[in-house]
């Protein structure tokens, strides 16, 4: 396991999650890597359940670009409506998990509900096969820093 990861979208949270590939963020190769999502709480379309793009996994990655959302540098700069027409919504209970590919493209809804939470705790896991393209990590990073810069924000060459 290379990370656990921590997702809480409160009530009313206005913020969608933009759709993305976790392994633009990632550069790995070969992308032999894959999430668990483990919710927490009941997820539904109310309070902000994933949405996939089925075999979109198979296609590579798609070019991204700076979004607006806290927590989300990047998102798929191309996502249109024939994309969300092909996605699947992905309802779960506490305790329920779903699996995907590193390279599937996912998104989800604000929670638009006024009481309930979409919490959920993630582990990634790579193939011992994997590798960090280091091109596309310095690109990434270069993007990162050049956004935040346009923000305002102190930056730090990594």
């Amino acid at each position: 396991m290379s990370q656990p990861e921590w997702f809480n979208k409160p009530p009313q949270t206005e913020h969608p999650t933009p759709p993305h590939q976790d392994n633009f963020y990632f550069n790995l190769t070969p992308p032999n890597v894959a999430s668990i999502w483990l919710a927490l709480d009941p997820v539904d379309e109310e309070n902000g359940c994933l949405r996939y793009s089925p075999g979109s996994h198979h296609k590579g990655i798609r070019p991204h670009n700076r979004t607006s959302v806290l927590g989300f540098s990047q998102g798929i700069a191309d996502y249109g409506p024939q994309d969300q027409a092909n996605e699947v919504a992905v309802h779960l209970q506490p305790g329920d998990a779903v699996v995907h590919h590193g390279e599937v493209i996912h998104r989800a809804d604000p929670n638009r509900s006024s009481q309930r939470h979409r919490r959920a705790f993630a582990m990634v896991f790579e193939g011992v096969s994997c590798r960090v393209d280091e091109e596309g990590r310095q690109r990434y990073q270069e993007s990162l820093q050049s956004q935040h810069q346009n923000m305002g924000l102190e930056t730090s060459a990594t």
